[in-house]
């Protein structure tokens, strides 16, 4: 069996795959670390071969270190994606975006292709209970015609408790205008299980959480000039991306930083002064660059002074800054 628990808050909403179809149960409360969250999923798998997927509101460094046999940790936008590329209707090459309303917690999630990747984004805030119909009308409406009345989204769910009834008023009337609406409490539960199942990837999925950018700088390498030579690569978790490179300084005091876009080519340049360009002879600087993200739109460079040889020991640290990102 194969089980999808899409955790939020206090509320569990869990889909069950029994290799032939999806069952929905019931949402139950559930805990709220993940620690915690392991042992409840860890009580409905009956055999050595069940397998669990659980859907939390972010990833993280620790949930992304987790090693639990049979269980697998997922982001909401993973499991988004996962739900809609399993889809018979190929819903999915439109823009489609997702709602999700509990209490004191809303979300919003866009997908889109673009070429082989597809990009999953995540906007999400508490706020105050909504005590009345009104004004949950008036929230949504405000939140629905930020989000779809600027873009050409062509489909959108509803996902959550605070959906259900019969308040949906003024929204209801903007939300379908020219757009299919589909409502149901299980997508990420669903999502989860579809992550589990054997099939080729024909798209990368992306999220916020991703760092897509090539870090590198150009320089003199293995023979030939203005040799592109990276530092850090696209495509891991923020948490986890990091590098660096070791270079002969050679008549310069301002050591160029170039930045790629993995996905829109968008080109970056940050110059970072040295100040050593006459303190000593050619080529007897060896600088390490060290490069790592501190947050999904922050990253951070330092380079290091090595020293040459036994000739000349290192200064440690000669320029550290901190970079935010479009």
């Amino acid at each position: 069996m194969d089980y999808g628990f899409d955790f939020t808050n206090d509320i569990c909403y869990i889909s069950v795959f029994n290799g032939k179809e999806i069952e929905d149960l019931d949402c139950v409360s559930c805990p709220s670390t993940l620690d915690e969250r392991i042992l409840f999923a860890e009580e409905y798998r009956k055999e050595e071969t069940d397998r669990a997927v659980l859907v939390i509101e972010e990833m993280t460094k620790e949930a992304l270190a987790c090693h639990q046999p049979g269980i697998l940790l997922a982001s909401k936008e993973q499991a988004f994606a996962a739900y809609l590329f399993e889809q018979s209707n190929p819903i999915w090459k439109r823009e489609t975006a997702a709602f999700e309303f509990h209490k004191n917690y809303f979300s919003y999630l866009q997908f889109k292709l673009q070429g082989k990747a597809c990009l999953v984004e995540k906007k999400q805030e508490m706020i105050v209970e909504l005590q009345s119909e009104k004004s949950k009308d008036k929230f949504f409406t405000k939140q629905a015609a930020d989000r779809l009345n600027h873009g050409s989204i062509a489909n959108v769910f509803l996902v959550g408790e605070e959906f259900e009834g019969e308040w949906m008023k003024m929204s209801l009337a903007s939300l379908c205008s020219g757009r299919r609406v589909f409502m149901g409490n299980h997508l990420f539960a669903n999502g989860a299980v579809f992550l589990l199942k054997e099939s080729e990837q024909k798209y990368t999925v992306y999220t916020r959480d991703h760092h897509l950018y090539y870090w590198g700088i150009r320089a003199f390498h293995h023979g030939q000039k203005d040799v592109f030579v990276p530092i850090i690569q696209p495509g891991e978790f923020w948490f986890t991306t990091e590098g660096s490179v070791r270079i002969l300084l050679d008549e310069c005091d301002v050591l160029e930083i170039e930045g790629i876009h993995s996905i829109t080519r968008q080109k970056l340049n940050i110059k970072l002064p040295l100040h050593m360009k006459q303190q000593y002879p050619t080529r007897t600087t060896k600088l390490k660059i060290q490069m790592y993200c501190t947050g999904s739109k922050t990253l951070k460079m330092i380079v290091h002074d090595m020293g040459f040889g036994m000739t000349r020991e290192g200064k440690g640290i000669i320029y550290q800054e901190e970079f935010k990102l479009p």
